[in-house]
């Protein structure tokens, strides 16, 4: 019997990549199975992120034009969470492939192989479906509150924001401080360690992020505000920096929609609660 084969891996994911996924299916279709996944019915997404619909991914959508045909009717994953974690998705994929006469077969779940061909298998899916969107919804608040704990401790979460530099410590000590998030590159460049460049996260090096103030932008941030506080529309005050040759943090000229990034900032916010009475850009010049 034809079978399709989907395979889907998120951006620094560390489990199943998708040579293990394909494995994995070669083995479940043994004779015993009497399943067969010819060239041309394996279909991955690699570095496609679980909350993507799966029309809306490349693969998906090729896979799911593939059975469309309707000569495939057996699809084959290695775990759930290979096709979403969103429930609504998940149960309108059930349905479309229900509607197109598919077999889901899903390799590993919870150490069980399960399949839609019968009923308590369908019963079990569905609920495992809304088990699987409250695990995810339980990692979104524990990551949401990671990264209040970090932002609340002044560590870098992301881009470095205008008004801060990133001081870097490394474990042996040496320390560097850089007005940008610094890149695998730079990284491996900067300490000698080409385990910064290695593509597993978890394999790299550690180093402590932690922001520090830039006096001369946190300058021009109270100036933003002042000037926004009375009245100023955001282009005036984009004008108005070019024309004081104050560039943004990276670099180039100033639009209004860099200015009103800068202004709904919460690191912005934070700089004008603590420093209201400090020094304006013009005051310093």
């Amino acid at each position: 019997m034809l079978a399709a084969h989907y395979r889907r891996v998120s951006t620094g994911e560390q489990m199943d990549s998708l040579d293990d996924q394909e494995k994995r299916c070669l083995l479940y279709c043994s004779p015993f199975n009497q399943l067969e996944v010819p060239p041309g019915l394996s279909f991955p997404d690699p570095a496609v992120s679980r909350t993507t619909p799966l029309r809306d991914r490349k693969g998906g959508a090729a896979l799911m034009n593939r059975l469309a045909l309707g000569d495939v009717h057996h699809l084959i994953i290695a775990k759930l969470d290979r096709l979403g974690a969103n429930a609504r998705d998940m149960l309108e994929v059930f349905q479309w492939l229900k509607d197109h006469h598919v077999t889901l077969h899903i390799i590993d779940l919870g150490g069980d192989t399960v399949t839609t061909r019968g009923y308590y298998g369908k019963l079990i899916l569905h609920m495992l479906v809304g088990l699987a969107e409250f695990e995810v919804d339980q990692l979104r608040d524990r990551t949401q509150t990671k990264m209040r704990e970090l932002f609340n401790s002044g560590q870098l979460t992301g881009k470095v924001p205008f008004g801060y530099d990133c001081l870097y410590t490394f474990a042996n000590g040496q320390t560097h401080l850089s007005g940008h998030a610094l890149s695998p590159l730079e990284l491996s460049e900067i300490t000698g360690d080409q385990l910064w460049l290695h593509p597993e996260y978890k394999r790299r090096p550690k180093a402590h992020k932690q922001l520090r103030d830039n006096p001369a932008e946190q300058a021009v941030i109270r100036s933003m505000a002042a000037w926004r506080a009375s009245g100023w529309k955001l282009e005036p005050i984009a004008a108005r920096l070019n024309a004081l040759g104050q560039p943004t943090k990276l670099g180039c000229r100033w639009s209004a929609g860099n200015v009103d990034s800068v202004l709904k900032s919460r690191h912005t916010a934070q700089v004008l609660a603590r420093s209201a009475g400090g020094t304006s850009l013009e005051a310093a010049a």
